[in-house]
């Protein structure tokens, strides 16, 4: 899953707070206790949580509020970010060397933004493999370059986009020799804290109150133990 740190910082939640929001959003109030209360009581001031009359307690009386959901919903939408922009360059500039179709240029952008996000993989492994995909299949089989990326099921309606309908993520956890299910199973707590918390670097300067250890080496010291588990999960 993607976060979106730099709004996540500017909207002054940090990121402990942001999972808090998430228990409260899925209604996990077994992982909510009396120690979080200065917190939720932040999110009922910002109009992103609040309280309902049924319930027998505090922490039962809590719901996310239509404000909360569309916070959430920014927080975790892809960003076009210098490096989707610089790879869809190099991915469309690839593909007309070829003289191959690249599609709708506006569905390769939200596409590939999509896609980067969702797995975590650098532009350079992109192109590497897409080249090999360019080379290696028959001309007359070869998808352009937004289908590539994703193919939707029906094209009657606009569906999700689903890593199982990525040819791109076939070929690249094929010839990495990627675990696929790490990617696709979003039941597995673990894994989704893993992909929040163990492939987004914390970023440095910030007031120490933002972090969730106290300071930015703490969180630091915890984002290569959580990646170090993420890679070793990720492998086959």
């Amino acid at each position: 899953m993607y976060l979106n740190f730099e709004l996540l910082f500017k909207s002054n939640i940090s990121e402990s707070e942001f999972l808090l929001l998430l228990k409260i959003a899925q209604k996990n109030s077994e992982l909510i206790s009396e120690n979080d209360k200065e917190s939720i009581e932040k999110f009922i001031s910002l109009e992103l949580v609040e309280l309902i009359k049924a319930g027998s307690s505090f922490i039962d009386k809590l719901r996310i509020s239509k404000k909360g959901k569309q916070f959430i919903r920014n927080i975790e939408s892809p960003k076009y970010t210098d490096e989707v922009q610089y790879t869809e360059r190099e991915l469309i500039k690839l593909y007309e060397s070829y003289n191959k179709d690249i599609g709708l240029r506006a569905d390769v952008k939200s596409r590939l933004t999509w896609f980067m996000s969702e797995t975590g993989f650098r532009g350079d492994i992109i192109k590497k493999y897409v080249d090999l995909y360019l080379t290696e299949v028959d001309p007359k089989y070869v998808k352009n370059l937004s289908n590539l990326i994703w193919t939707p099921q029906s094209k009657a309606f606009s569906v999700t986009f689903t890593l199982k309908d990525s040819k791109l993520f076939d070929i690249i956890t094929d010839r990495m020799n990627l675990n696929q299910s790490v990617f696709l199973d979003k039941r597995d707590r673990e894994l989704h804290y893993l992909f929040q918390y163990g492939s987004h670097k914390p970023p440095k300067g910030l007031d120490n109150s933002l972090y969730y250890t106290g300071s930015y080496e703490g969180d630091m010291e915890q984002f290569l133990k959580l990646s170090e588990k993420l890679t070793k999960r990720v492998l086959k």
